[in-house]
């Protein structure tokens, strides 16, 4: 074994004061983590490009429930011994290779400070690269707590490296932090309400995860985040978690722009549209998948509308509004108003990695830019029902140039008024149609809404022949769904007919 000892220049109380003022949760040093791994992922064969690299997250509660054993680890270039002893403890310190997310030099001690509760538990961080000479099983390893005074050894062993991995047990290179969290820190994720368990925590943690780095975890072949965890004892449960995109209700504005500060011509991506609510939607569950529904993103909440800000792919601040139209009050008009801002690496961000530097001239033009009375930047208000009367509309009008002649009737009620059929088309007596409209992703609950009214158009003496539920999308659970009601008849005999249409199929949208 060769231990080498080095100094830092990390005054540690210090640094650890300054990060409580900051207030990042578990989530954003997680994210500083992840940051770090796809930084370090290797060069592929076209200038500028890397390969796709995994990132394994686990996350193991200890019996009594106070504390998790955290790992992040990656399979990218890993950190030399001089990366090591001269670089990326120090602050702003960074190794040899800086990435795309790399920006200010402080996510590793960021991350390392603040899930050790600023020292009060410890860490262990494993490195390989290919630079050291190191054996096939051969790694560096450093111990806590941060000081100025540390060491790195080349004794950690390929057992070392493996334990408690479950998808990067057989590395070439690669680093991994290991840190004791307490849970009250881990319950930072999600703070609201009673202390939830473990699943539900995972599941919070996955969401921030998907939001923050869904530019990066898109599609099948490209990077993954893997998500592990379980109560101390117990079996393991693993999860990929998934790119959470801005749920836009149907189509989107974009917009792309440029503008020029002192001479520099800068580049921005704006998005805008309104709020599909089935993202948080009871059920989501078994629609979507995990991690939905979600509970800190997307909720249509006065708090929790506007624009996510990315920059270099990593979104870096959700929910944003006031800061950018200051004199728009937010009210439930703006609630579904949700957008992503997407910037360059031109544009610095914060040391903590939590917004724009405010004092950059590039950042106030866009602003000013953003804030200006134009229609393509700013917020339309909107609400549910605004959107759905507006789709009903449109509806009723393209049907009544369709069928000539036709009746085209809405809020058609039945079951003595206790369900209301949103369009209903009689055309002749074997062409009667009814339509359920959802302006949100349908949901096998929308499907028994349709089948109610056609029900009560059967008791009522009206034999319908079509059912058509029309949504911004629908999952495979649905079709499922519509294929067994078809496969049933009503009460006189006669087979459902229940078809599913996109709004985009039967609404067009420009």
């Amino acid at each position: 074994m060769t231990q080498h000892q080095f100094q830092t220049k990390l005054d540690a109380d210090h640094y650890f004061q300054g990060l409580a003022r900051q207030e990042m949760d578990f989530q954003g040093a997680i994210g500083e983590l992840i940051d770090n791994a796809f930084s370090a992922r290797e060069p592929g064969q076209v200038a500028g490009q890397f390969l796709p690299i995994t990132v394994e997250v686990t996350l193991e509660q200890s019996a009594d429930g106070g504390t998790l054993v955290v790992q992040v680890a990656d399979h990218g270039v890993g950190m030399s011994l001089a990366d090591v002893t001269e670089g990326v403890f120090n602050p702003g310190g960074q190794g040899a290779t800086r990435g795309q997310l790399n920006e200010h030099g402080f996510g590793l001690k960021n991350a390392l400070a603040l899930l050790t509760g600023g020292n009060s538990t410890n860490f262990d961080v494993f490195t390989r690269s290919d630079n050291d000479g190191l054996g096939e099983d051969q790694f560096l390893h450093v111990t806590g707590p941060l000081s100025t005074e540390m060491t790195v050894d080349d004794d950690a062993t390929r057992e070392d490296w493996a334990q408690g991995l479950h998808f990067l047990k057989d590395v070439r290179t690669g680093t991994k932090v290991r840190a004791v969290v307490e849970w009250k820190y881990f319950r930072s994720v999600y703070r609201r309400g009673a202390s939830p368990g473990l699943d539900f925590m995972a599941a919070r943690l996955g969401e921030h995860l998907g939001v923050m780095h869904r530019h990066f975890i898109r599609g099948d072949d490209r990077n993954k985040i893997q998500l592990s965890y379980r109560r101390e004892g117990q079996a393991w449960i693993h999860h990929t978690v998934p790119a959470i995109e801005v749920p836009y209700e149907g189509e989107h504005t974009s917009v792309n722009r440029s503008f020029t500060v002192n001479g520099t011509s800068y580049e921005f991506e704006y998005d805008r549209g309104f709020l599909d609510y089935s993202v948080k939607a009871p059920g989501a569950d078994t629609e979507i998948g995990w991690p939905y529904p979600l509970r800190s993103y997307y909720q249509g909440s006065n708090a929790r509308c506007g624009i996510d800000i990315v920059v270099r792919g990593r979104v870096i601040k959700s929910g944003v509004f006031e800061e950018i139209w200051p004199e728009i009050g937010k009210t439930v008009d703006f609630n579904r108003f949700v957008g992503e801002l997407r910037v360059g690496a031109d544009f610095r961000t914060t040391n903590n990695k939590t917004g724009l530097d405010p004092h950059a001239d590039n950042w106030e033009q866009l602003l000013g830019d953003l804030g200006e009375v134009r229609g393509e930047f700013r917020p339309e208000t909107a609400t549910r029902s605004d959107s759905e009367s507006t789709l009903r509309e449109k509806l009723m009008t393209i049907l009544e140039g369709t069928f000539s002649g036709a009746s085209v009737t809405k809020d058609h009620a039945v079951w003595g008024g206790g369900v209301n059929i949103d369009v209903l088309l009689r055309a002749a007596e074997d062409n009667i149609r009814l339509y359920e409209l959802k302006v949100t992703r349908g949901r096998v609950v929308d499907l028994y809404q349709l089948l109610a009214g056609w029900d009560g158009l059967v008791k009522d003496g009206v034999n319908p022949t079509l059912g058509v539920l029309v949504c911004a999308d629908y999952s495979q659970q649905l079709q499922d769904a519509v294929a067994a009601a078809n496969a049933r008849s009503d009460s006189d005999g006669h087979a459902y007919n229940i078809e599913l249409r996109r709004i985009s199929e039967v609404v067009p949208q420009h």
